[in-house]
């Protein structure tokens, strides 16, 4: 956590049982410190309750142990583009708030002449 508020990281692999606390409360200060880190939640105990507690604190993945290591890499992958695709249309957005922006203001300022 004291990594997370330091830097971005894309994406964090977190086991629900540690040795100090719960992974789902790590998932869930990630989610708060670090909304855009995408997240993937694995155990080698499912249950219910985990499962529903990653969902509720928005657990990108939730990989069930002995799990093939492609799978984790191909959910890797899919999740970073996920991401990448997500940052693409928030920048799309911000620059024609922008345009919109900067058109508002020169008819401001062309009705002022």
């Amino acid at each position: 956590l004291v990594k997370i508020q330091a830097a971005f990281y894309h994406l964090v692999v977190i086991d629900v049982k540690l040795p100090d606390c719960s992974g789902v409360e790590i998932l869930s200060s990630v989610k708060r410190l670090s909304p855009r880190t995408k997240k993937i939640l694995i155990t080698g105990f499912p249950d219910l309750e985990s499962a529903i507690s990653s969902v509720n604190e928005r657990a990108d993945a939730y990989i069930v142990k002995p799990f093939d290591p492609s799978h984790l890499i191909r959910k890797v992958r899919e999740l970073l583009f996920e991401q990448k695709r997500e940052l693409q249309f928030t920048q799309k957005r911000l620059l024609e708030y922008i345009q919109n922006r900067v058109k508002e203001l020169e008819s401001s300022l062309g009705g002022m002449g």
